[in-house]
């Protein structure tokens, strides 16, 4: 537990999360928004 508070482990580990994180916004939200926002626009 206690190499998780290395700084350089730290910093892997909070851009693993961020990378992760633009991944799933890049791909996921356009599909979100094709299923669901355009067809409650278009009525």
């Amino acid at each position: 537990m206690r190499w998780l508070f290395r700084p350089s482990r730290l910093f892997a580990i909070a851009l693993i999360f961020l990378i992760g994180y633009s991944l799933i916004g890049f791909f996921l939200l356009p599909y979100v928004i094709k299923a669901f926002v355009l067809p409650a626009a278009s009525l």
